[in-house]
């Protein structure tokens, strides 16, 4: 985006069926695609990231969410698929239509509003020591368990 010339959009994860190959442009156009990355290179990006975008169809949860709010990033999610559930729209971070258009918006929404960026990821993190530790899955696992 001309407004943000700096920004780099990092495509990470498993490449899965994807042919990494299928784009060598984009380093052209500020986008790296990085497949199969080791735990450390998941941590680096996580740490320097303004903003996890996580547009997966068949995430269940997403633990990147609450690794992500762990580091005060606010999170940008589709409204297709469990994902829209857990997250707050505009309280922890952004629901948005599963396109390109919205996606991007939503990333200039956070790019161009740093405090409620920032106030979206200490809202994901409070969340996340509120509810999503393993000692409160836990009881509530135990909890469940005594119902049965």
């Amino acid at each position: 985006h001309q407004d943000y010339p700096e920004a780099i959009l990092v495509l990470a994860g498993a490449a899965g069926d994807y042919d990494p190959q299928a784009a060598p442009s984009w380093d052209d156009l500020c986008c790296r695609a990085l497949f199969d990355i080791t735990d450390a290179q998941k941590e680096g990006l996580l740490n320097a990231c303004d903003v996890l975008v996580l547009a997966s169809e068949c995430e269940s949860y997403g633990i990147v969410l609450a690794e992500a709010w762990m580091r005060g990033k606010p999170v940008i999610v589709t409204s297709t698929g469990a994902l829209a559930e857990v997250v707050l729209h505009k309280q922890d971070g952004l629901v948005v239509a599963r396109t390109p258009a919205a996606l991007c918006d939503g990333m200039l929404e956070i790019l161009e509003n740093p405090g409620t960026g920032k106030r979206m990821g200490a809202n994901g993190r409070a969340s996340v020591l509120a509810t999503r530790t393993w000692q409160h899955i836990g009881s509530k696992f135990v909890s469940t368990l005594g119902g049965v």
